[in-house]
């Protein structure tokens, strides 16, 4: 009866090790994190397609940050000049 259960826990155990963890660690994403991806700063005078290109390279500096909805708009309005 003790094997059974011994062996029971031991095949639970070893079915949650084999499961491939999918989620990420959260992480609250700060504004030195935001900053260390080096995003461009936009001064205004490169015109639209230039502000178009920062847009996608913002949007692509938050998802590698992990920078949440809350402090993205305040963390890209810092990059304008």
């Amino acid at each position: 009866m003790i094997d059974q259960g011994v062996t029971a826990a031991l095949a639970a155990r070893d079915a949650l090790r084999s499961v491939r963890r999918t989620d990420r660690a959260a992480r609250e994403c700060t504004y030195t994190d935001f900053f260390k991806c080096q995003p461009l700063p936009f001064k205004g005078t490169e015109g639209v397609a230039s502000f178009s290109q920062l847009c996608e390279r913002m949007e692509s500096v938050f998802h590698i940050s992990n920078c949440v909805a809350e402090n993205q708009v305040k963390f890209a309005t810092c990059t304008l000049h």
